[in-house]
């Protein structure tokens, strides 16, 4: 045989093994065999929210102040637990203070690179010295607040400066909540 005829056969090979190697490759992304699990902290969590906060609500001649974000991870849960400090200023000016408590699943949303919240859920929303006739409606706003505001407050923005995290906002596949963390699977 040639030296010409060996190079053909040895760039077919080569060919040949290239396509291999990409269809073993293409067949690994997905099917999962090159995905990662990042974890955010609780600590994470809530060192980001606590930047965004606090959140102002208005319905009718109600305004409510919600501050104070506490993320709560529970361990056998999938979904994300916040408790805010709510306070309401009154027709005649005075003021009630309480708190919220909800929990939501979370979404990805990649053109921003942030994590949000999604199909929050109100748990309880407590007030002291509230009049009974005020319950309903305080009721209605903070569910107006919660489904309105709080699934638009990102929980967590990945850092477009921070090379790594540029890098997994690209390729990020799906967050959601597992065993009181929240996990980012990222996909190659």
């Amino acid at each position: 045989m040639n030296p010409e005829g060996l190079t053909r056969g040895r760039l077919h090979r080569g060919r040949l093994h290239r396509g291999l190697l990409l269809l073993v490759l293409c067949s690994a992304c997905t099917s999962g065999l090159l995905q990662k699990e990042v974890r955010f902290t609780r600590a994470e969590l809530q060192q980001k929210l606590e930047t965004v906060f606090p959140v102002e609500g208005k319905k009718s001649l109600l305004r409510a102040q919600f501050s104070d974000p506490e993320i709560v991870l529970r361990t056998g849960g999938e979904r994300i637990g916040l408790g805010l400090a709510v306070s309401v200023r009154l027709p005649g000016g005075n003021k009630l203070n309480g708190t919220l408590q909800l929990d939501s699943a979370l979404r990805y949303d990649p053109a921003q690179g942030q994590i949000l919240l999604t199909d929050p859920q109100l748990q309880d929303l407590t007030f002291d010295g509230l009049p009974h006739h005020l319950e309903s409606v305080l009721q209605s706003l903070a569910g107006v607040v919660v489904r309105r505001h709080l699934t638009q407050i990102p929980i967590y923005r990945l850092n477009a400066d921070d090379y790594r995290k540029s890098l997994t906002r690209l390729v990020l596949e799906s967050v959601h909540v597992r065993d009181g963390e929240v996990i980012a699977v990222i996909g190659l």
